[in-house]
């Protein structure tokens, strides 16, 4: 254990060069943490190893209404999420209300509910909101294509890596799991939903009471020890000022959650491309203009 300190928080080393990493969505009335947390932690890999030359955060609008075997607002399906990006490649959106990127985020913000004046855990887990289409067009009207999910572009700087593939950890390999975050950043987290989790305020949360609702994903950000117990780091998706400590929460690290915590951890594997002194099309439709290709898609399956 000499080897890693006793916290670490991948905002603070990392956060300078690549804001974005930063950013806590407010999934709205959708159980999205799935498409939330795969956009957010290659965002923030691709920033990461890029040395915070691309700042661009990608969508995951297009994920839960795009991937159709993903299942969208109902919780999605972690590995045909990955296995799509993986073929598809990701646009680039930011959060609700953004309208300088191609397919931002659409889900209303969640309100405060029945579960405390704080909205702690909002109304998203209760409710399905219908998604908007796929659409064959950027929001911000950057580039057209008759079905943008199926063409994909690489965004251009000095080294370009891009996702050829994706990595898993077991949940006891933390001393893998923490060099993971000290070198490449963020990891998308899977675990089981409860009630009790909505109305979480502070401290290491172990689930005790209410039901099960299903699968979550969170953003795994680093660790620490409180009152003598280590635990994890992690960014929730339930906004930044209604629930949690600002968005994010602790949880054991010795499996003692009661959640299933880390059945999936989850990261995106790099690779480099030789020449990149031009923004290059990879997937192009026929005869698509030049005006096209611009930095609004980025390449994820390069092999």
């Amino acid at each position: 254990m000499s080897a890693f300190p006793q916290f670490f928080d991948a905002r603070e080393k990392f956060g300078y060069k690549c804001p974005g990493i930063q950013q806590i969505y407010n999934q709205g009335q959708c159980k999205a943490g799935w498409a939330v947390t795969i956009a957010s932690v290659i965002s923030d890999q691709i920033c990461i190893n890029s040395n915070g030359r691309t700042l661009k955060m990608l969508s995951a609008q297009q994920l839960l209404s795009c991937c159709k075997e993903c299942c969208g607002c109902n919780g999605g399906i972690i590995m045909k999420a990955w296995e799509w990006v993986l073929k598809n490649g990701l646009v680039t959106g930011s959060i609700y209300g953004d309208k300088k990127s191609c397919f931002p985020y659409k889900m209303p913000p969640a309100r405060p509910s029945k579960y405390g004046s704080s909205g702690h855990g909002g109304e998203w887990a209760t409710v399905n909101s219908a998604l908007p289409e796929c659409p064959g067009t950027c929001m911000d009207g950057s580039q057209r294509s008759s079905n943008f999910s199926n063409t994909s572009y690489i965004i251009n700087f000095e080294k370009c890596r891009v996702v050829r593939n994706y990595e898993l950890w077991p949940r006891k390999d933390q001393f893998g799991i923490m060099e993971a975050l000290m070198t490449h950043g963020p990891l998308q987290v899977s675990m089981h939903l409860y009630e009790d989790f909505r109305y979480y305020t502070n401290g290491i949360y172990v689930h005790k009471t209410g039901v099960f609702e299903g699968d979550h994903a969170a953003k795994l950000i680093g660790w620490g020890t409180w009152k003598s117990k280590d635990y994890w780091l992690l960014m929730n998706s339930f906004g930044n000022t209604s629930w949690g400590m600002k968005g994010t929460f602790w949880i054991p690290r010795d499996g003692t959650d009661n959640v299933e915590f880390g059945y999936a951890i989850i990261g995106p594997i790099f690779t480099s491309i030789a020449s990149c002194t031009h923004i290059t099309v990879i997937q192009l439709e026929k005869d698509v203009e030049e005006d096209q290709r611009r930095d609004g898609w980025m390449l994820l399956n390069a092999i």
